[in-house]
Parts: structure tokens; C-alpha cells; sequence
């Protein structure tokens, strides 16, 4: 069932509260601030996340250009193989 406009929108504030919530805990981790097996773990339940949700993955694909370099390496390597091949609208 598709989304109204508005569920819309709230899905896609929320997914962007999510990821710069985890582009941070990403920044802390490079700056030491988390430790590797602690931010192990972050990362596992970021990549549960976008296998559990295909509508996160394809908002991804759509913002990814928004978040620094770093995280979006990190985020783009947890994808499923292809989830964005196609360009941006």
C-alpha cells in the first residue's frame, strides 16, 4: 500500500533524523570516541535496517549525496548489490 503524502514526508524526517544520528556516531568512531567492537555493532543494526526496509535503502540512494564522504562509503558498502543503480531524480 503506498504511502499518503504525509506518512511520506514523516518516513522520510524520520529516516533523515536516523541516518544523522548514525553519520554521527560514524564521525565519533573516526575520531576514536567509540570503540571498533562498539561501533561493530552500530554498523550490524544499520545494515539490519536497510535489509528490513526497502523504502530506508531507496531514501538512501535518493539523499546520499547530502552526508559526508566517509559515512557515505560506509553506508553504501551495507547495500544490498545494485540498490542504487540508478541516478538520483
Amino acid at each position: 500500500m503506498p504511502l499518503t503524502p504525509v506518512e511520506q514526508f514523516q518516513f522520510e524526517v524520520r529516516s533523515n533524523a536516523l541516518l544523522r544520528y548514525w553519520e554521527d556516531v560514524h564521525y565519533q568512531f573516526r575520531m576514536g570516541l567509540y570503540d571498533e567492537e562498539e561501533f561493530d555493532r552500530h554498523r550490524d543494526a544499520w545494515a539490519a535496517t536497510i535489509r528490513q526496509s526497502k523504502g530506508f535503502a531507496e531514501y538512501w540512494c535518493r539523499v546520499r549525496q547530502l552526508y559526508s564522504p566517509a559515512f557515505a562509503n560506509e553506508m553504501n558498502a551495507l547495500l544490498p548489490s545494485g540498490a542504487c543503480s540508478t541516478k538520483p531524480a
